[in-house]
């Protein structure tokens, strides 16, 4: 038997190794992404006769043609792209001939390449006064449709409906454990789910261990994002236990494809031998949108809208809302913090004046109505009120009593 002595200490790579190596910690959606720009990029160039070669061309030369591709950049339709996607392409372009071709170009900050950041600028500017800029944050799940979606999931435990279970179980997961991203989910085992219960005796369901993500790549620069949401809610538990227990035992991961037909208890499996692929997960929250009948076609990131607006509404402290999503800083949360369509229209009947929501008087009498809770004390307000074509005086409003019974009558 070999000894551990004589079993080498250290591991050593090949150039080759370490190039597959590096490549392989680089994300999927980076290397798609990076592939798309970058074909964009070629494309353009071709149209124009430009004639660029990324591994030889100086700085000077590589400014020229990126300000030319700014200016010039179109969607195939001839529109133009969201903000978002200008980023995405300069991101993908730095990061090949930087990583990809080993250039000592820096697309953010470059000396020599700040001239193609300021036609960059110029294109978004000039975008937004055309009204074509825009990112546009998702809406969240809120109001009548939120009523539609609990009454849509309302039959879940009892249907025997494989895939209204695997859309449920998936909703709560994303909701609560920042799961939102296509790639991620696809990496979600049976066990990476731990069923416990907490010092209260509450059972609750909590992930095993941490994944990557877009905010939490791991890595020299990335920093380590571990989720400490907990999944309480007996019916939600009950779902994902009912979930893992008809999954097909040869396959590992928690989202497979359902079996169309109504399923009794006692049959045990529900899903088929396959997975549900990227695409399919990608578009969940606009399968269920459909499936519900919601007013909208919801994205996933929508979800993730959903979850900070109801803990802002709660009344949670924006740290310990990033612990749930995963943001980088509290500042990414501005762009979820968004005025519900409630207050929308009591905004708006405010700066009217209220006077669609307020008084409605009469000759004889004037009945007071009020949206706004009564104070926590009882008592009387002696107040003086005008009304069309009446003066009403010594009026005495009973603060104690139901808004409804509230009435002032001309003496």
């Amino acid at each position: 038997m070999e000894s551990s002595k004589d079993v080498p200490r250290f591991v050593d790579s090949s150039k080759e190794d370490l190039d597959s190596f590096v490549a392989a910690a680089v994300p999927e959606n980076t290397k798609v992404a990076t592939s798309f720009w970058v074909g964009v990029f070629h494309q353009f160039c071709k149209q124009f006769g430009i004639v660029v070669d990324l591994n030889t061309c100086t700085a000077e030369e590589f400014c020229d043609v990126l300000c030319r591709f700014y200016r010039g950049l179109r969607t195939k339709n001839q529109t133009f792209y969201k903000k978002s996607s200008y980023l995405a392409a300069r991101a993908a372009i730095g990061r090949h001939v930087t990583v990809d071709l080993k250039r000592p170009f820096n697309v953010f900050q470059t000396t020599a390449l700040q001239q193609a950041n300021r036609v960059l600028n110029a294109v978004l500017v000039e975008n937004k006064a055309r009204g074509e800029e825009g990112t546009v944050h998702k809406d969240a799940v809120e109001g009548e449709d939120a009523a539609k979606l609990e009454a849509y999931f309302d039959d879940t435990l009892e249907s025997g409906d494989a895939v209204k279970l695997c859309q449920y179980s998936w909703y709560n997961i994303t909701t609560h454990f920042a799961l939102r991203a296509a790639e991620v989910q696809l990496q979600l085992k049976k066990h990476d789910l731990s069923f416990d219960v907490d010092e209260e005796g509450q059972p609750f369901v909590a992930l095993k261990r941490d994944f990557l993500s877009k905010n939490a790549k791991g890595g020299l620069k990335g920093r380590e994002f571990v989720c400490d949401g907990r999944m309480y809610g007996e019916k939600k538990i009950a779902a994902l236990r009912l979930l893992v227990s008809k999954l097909h035992p040869d396959i590992d991961r928690v989202f497979q494809r359902a079996i169309i037909r109504k399923h009794s208890e006692d049959k045990a499996v529900w899903f088929m031998k396959s997975c549900l692929g990227h695409n399919v997960l990608r578009d969940m929250m606009p399968r269920i949108s459909e499936a519900a009948g919601l007013s909208r076609r919801y994205t996933n990131h929508c979800l993730r809208a959903t979850v900070v607006t109801r803990l802002k509404s709660a009344g949670y402290e924006d740290r310990q809302i990033c612990r749930v999503t995963g943001h980088k800083n509290v500042q990414s949360l501005t762009n979820y913090d968004k005025t519900s369509a409630k207050d929308r229209r009591e905004i708006s009947k405010a700066l009217d004046g209220g006077s669609e929501s307020s008084t409605s008087t009469t000759d004889s009498s004037a009945t007071v109505a009020s949206d706004v809770a009564s104070p926590p004390f009882g008592g009387q307000l002696s107040h003086l009120i005008t009304a069309k074509n009446s003066v009403l005086s010594n009026v005495v409003i009973n603060i104690g009593e139901p808004l409804a019974k509230r009435s002032c009558k001309q003496e």
